[in-house]
């Protein structure tokens, strides 16, 4: 591995015990099931993973315990052959990595019905642990809460994903749900925009993030591959911070869709070398 990407991480534990804030093997891990794996093939060698990691700055040790931590969590199924071991995903993992790709890109950005999905959750003072949980899922899930106990999104098609978070939560019972639009007797779509989400600071997100990676300049495919994986990284953060709106409703002008626009350049110019890094690991591990 190339000098730089060493400096750029660090050995870790597993569990995220580590020095300079960098990411857990852990994170790592889940990054490159979602970017190489996500789409299929859904199976992969225990090498492939173990030698990935080791380019992002763990140790063996690191590594192999983070896959090992993976299956025991449901995320891996192992299966071997001769005495070689290959992992598979596992659908609930499957699934969480399809829907965090489609929380990050949705599919409708371009285009909106004008349609809301709306909650109304009226938290009884017994599930009052369970807020929590409640806000993180539904702002994960693309929500904003205009005001106490109401939660909007345009993402109409997110209703099934919805639908186990409450149950999940307990909280069906205490749930109003419909799907509708916004009538002209009360506020409009971008007031109800605006009370939801604090615009100004997530354009100074992106921006801090643009200014991070812009001063990053990987040389080599392992170097680039590193680079590729941290930017990705901060990238499956997004849903907690930009619900990643349709056009339509996003403030005009708004300076983070420039910011964000330079960063999706950025991984995808970088994709393009990282994969092919990942198919060479492929296919070193195929020859055994």
């Amino acid at each position: 591995m190339s000098t730089t990407a060493k400096k750029k991480t660090r050995s870790d534990d597993g569990n995220g015990n580590g020095n300079g804030g960098a990411a857990s093997a852990r994170r790592i891990l889940i990054t490159v099931l979602g970017e190489f794996l996500r789409n299929g093939p859904h199976q992969v060698w225990n090498s492939t993973l173990v030698e990935v990691l080791k380019i992002a700055g763990q140790s063996e040790q690191a590594a192999r315990q983070a896959v090992l931590r993976a299956a025991a969590a449901g995320w891996l199924e192992k299966s071997s052959v001769g005495r070689r071991v290959c992992w598979n995903l596992t659908p609930s993992l499957l699934t969480f990595l399809v829907e965090g790709w489609n929380h990050v890109y949705p599919a409708n950005r371009s285009g909106w019905d004008g349609q809301w999905l709306i909650l109304y959750v009226s938290l009884p003072e017994k599930q009052r642990a369970a807020r929590d949980k409640l806000y993180k899922s539904l702002q994960w899930a693309g929500f904003g809460n205009p005001s106490a106990g109401l939660w909007i999104s345009p993402y109409t098609e997110r209703r099934d994903e919805v639908k186990r978070i409450i149950r999940a939560l307990g909280l069906t019972e205490f749930t109003f749900s419909f799907i509708g639009q916004a009538l002209d007797i009360g506020i409009n779509d971008q007031r109800l925009v605006q009370l939801c989400w604090n615009w100004d600071e997530i354009a100074r997100h992106y921006a801090q993030l643009l200014d991070r990676f812009r001063k990053v300049k990987p040389r080599t495919r392992d170097e680039i591959l590193v680079a590729h994986l941290q930017l990705l990284i901060e990238w499956s953060k997004l849903p907690l911070i930009d619900p990643r709106l349709p056009s339509a409703l996003l403030p005009a002008d708004w300076e983070g869709q420039h910011s964000a626009a330079e960063l999706e350049d950025m991984l995808s110019e970088w994709r393009r070398v990282a994969t092919a890094r990942w198919d060479e690991v492929v296919a070193q591990a195929e020859q055994g």
